[in-house]
């Protein structure tokens, strides 16, 4: 199950909190898997409050694991990716096709989701724009002087592409698919990443592609993030803690026993034990 094992990342990563949504992310999210695919896992979570308030240690806002190709994200980190329309994000939001082995969604997250058109903005558009322009950046210093080199280059070409697809959705002010079912443009990204279509046919397509998508985000009429966008996530975010707290305190709080060496005020090094000859002095002092 999806929530097991980002329950078990999250332990083995030595952190502590709610697990708010984990997903699949890569070939797997797109329905572009090949023999040679591996599953990539990208998750968000809440730091347990305790961590938070109780100064025990600073708490991870990020939780990386090469080996199993999975990468968490804290809270409040997960909040600017989210005001930043980041393709990760956006792509687990619009994630309906997975069952719960693949994909969990807290009750947290789904409030979060019941809101998610109001991202389909320019923002987000060009947030698709900027992915492709560092793919585009990436492909300039690579070379298919190998065969795995050469398949780098074909994933890269074919998540550009994947990426104009969902742009031009959002431009026009629908939906993002995520998972491409059988159909003309699936098969098209199949033909760049197994190489039935040579990287000599694709770049010029590709490189056209970038001209193309800016001119468009330039002159398209949608919205961007703006305030509505930024009072939402900080409201969505403040509910979540107002839960982790709520929780805190109805398991209690008790206060804290003291269990070090019994501790007295300085005028009273005694040990609290002051001789009758010294209360006397003191009384004939006061008179």
């Amino acid at each position: 199950m999806a929530k097991q094992h980002g329950e078990n990342f999250m332990q083995s990563c030595g952190a502590s909190g709610d697990v708010l949504v984990v997903c699949p992310t890569g070939s797997t999210l797109y329905n572009l898997t090949t023999k040679i695919s591996d599953e990539d896992w990208f998750g968000m979570y809440a730091v347990s409050l305790r961590d938070i308030m109780m100064f025990e240690h600073k708490p991870k806002l990020k939780l990386k694991d090469e080996s199993s190709d999975t990468m968490f994200t804290e809270l409040e980190h997960g909040c600017s990716l989210i005001l930043g329309c980041k393709t990760k994000v956006m792509e687990t939001l619009f994630a309906d096709h997975l069952g719960e082995d693949k994909l969990y969604e807290s009750p947290q997250w789904k409030l979060l989701k019941a809101q998610r058109n109001k991202f389909l903005t320019k923002s987000m558009a060009s947030e698709y724009v900027g992915f492709i322009k560092g793919q585009l950046r990436d492909l300039r210093t690579m070379k298919p002087d190998t065969d795995e080199n050469a398949y780098k280059m074909r994933k890269k070409h074919c998540h550009i592409h994947r990426l104009a697809f969902e742009c031009k959705r959002v431009l026009n002010g629908e939906q993002p698919l995520v998972k491409f079912g059988d159909g003309a443009e699936r098969d098209f990204l199949l033909q760049i990443k197994s190489g039935e279509i040579p990287l000599e046919t694709i770049k010029p397509q590709t490189d056209d592609l970038c001209k193309q998508l800016d001119e468009a985000v330039a002159n398209c009429n949608l919205p961007v993030v703006g305030e509505w966008h930024h009072q939402w996530v900080t409201w969505w975010l403040f509910k979540i803690r107002q839960g982790q707290a709520e929780r805190w305190l109805a398991e209690g709080l008790p206060e804290p026993v003291w269990k070090g060496p019994q501790m007295y005020l300085p005028e009273d090094e005694s040990g609290g034990k002051k001789s009758k000859k010294n209360n006397k002095g003191a009384k004939q002092a006061v008179d």
